[in-house]
């Protein structure tokens, strides 16, 4: 194995397929949460994923997930090693709990992740195809503009309401 491969072992390459479009453009006065502000934005698709033929059918549905990257997070090597000495921080500070408490990284929507990968729900308002690429009409995001895309897909009401009516039986065993 090169040294080039040594590097990259147990990382993810994935491209870019588009990028949000906003009116915010530093993360200290973006929404914390999606659909907290429901502030109109766009995510502008790139070659070759502006292909219309691409979204055939995603009309259809109200809301979709969006995966998206951290791109804003710069890290200080010599303030952020962690165990191994790697940049991970297993715990974070969420502004939630007033930035006393600390929790674990995974119980967060913190955006020092391992991956630097953010994951949204949005409400889909229009699908439009602007000198032949294709413009999603989005509400309610939770990112900055330049924000880069890396995956859409629909958000299914039935998957959700499953996993929350699972939550809800889990809560109410834990109060009873």
């Amino acid at each position: 194995m090169s040294d080039d491969n040594i590097s990259l072992a147990g990382y993810h390459h994935a491209p870019m397929i588009g990028y949000h479009r906003a009116p915010l453009s530093q993360k200290f006065g973006a929404p914390r949460q999606p659909n907290l502000v429901a502030l109109t934005s766009i995510i502008e698709m790139i070659a070759p994923y502006d292909s219309p033929a691409a979204f055939a059918g995603l009309d259809a549905f109200s809301h979709i997930w969006i995966s998206w990257q951290f791109h804003h997070n710069y890290t200080n090597k010599d303030t952020h090693i962690g165990k191994g000495g790697t940049g991970f921080r297993a715990q974070v500070r969420p502004p939630r709990l007033g930035g006393n408490q600390k929790i674990g990284v995974f119980a967060s929507r913190s955006m020092y992740r391992p991956s630097a990968l953010g994951l949204s729900v949005v409400k889909l308002e229009s699908i439009e195809v602007c000198d032949g690429r294709v413009l999603l009409i989005i509400s309610g995001a939770d990112m900055i503009d330049g924000t880069p895309i890396i995956d859409i897909k629909p958000m299914s009401l039935i998957a959700m309401r499953s996993a929350m009516q699972k939550a809800g039986l889990r809560q109410l065993r834990q109060t009873y």
